[in-house]
């Protein structure tokens, strides 16, 4: 069995970017005031962005959706691309509502079946 560094790279990387987006525009407390007194300017709209998209249990949901759809088409890149969605829903938004139970299912789900799937394309 050939070992896939792809994914792992990725998820690496994903994890990175989400991790800096979070500790750089969603976190500082300083930078919450000033987009609430309606300042418009690319911090603010990439921060109020990333919470109206990851607030929502859409993206938890899609992950969920994705993550069984790859698993039943048994495609490795369906599976990798809901893993990485799924973790930048749970970096981004902390698990701070319901959504993310259905994120992490999915994220667990596409995880553990990107070995057997990968395995087989080879």
């Amino acid at each position: 069995m050939k070992f896939n560094l792809f994914p792992c790279i990725a998820l690496l990387l994903v994890l990175l970017i989400s991790w800096w987006l979070r500790i750089a525009f969603i976190e500082p407390q300083q930078l919450a005031i000033i987009c609430e007194s309606s300042v418009s300017d690319f911090a603010c709209a990439l921060r109020n962005g990333l919470t109206t998209i990851f607030y929502d249990n859409i993206v938890g949901l899609t992950v969920f959706g994705v993550a069984l759809l790859g698993v039943w088409l048994r495609s490795g890149m369906v599976c990798l691309s809901a893993a990485l969605l799924g973790m930048v829903e749970m970096v981004i938004h902390g698990g701070l509502h319901t959504g993310i139970e259905f994120n992490s299912v999915g994220f667990v789900i596409a995880l553990l079946s990107l070995p057997r799937l990968w395995s087989q394309s080879s």
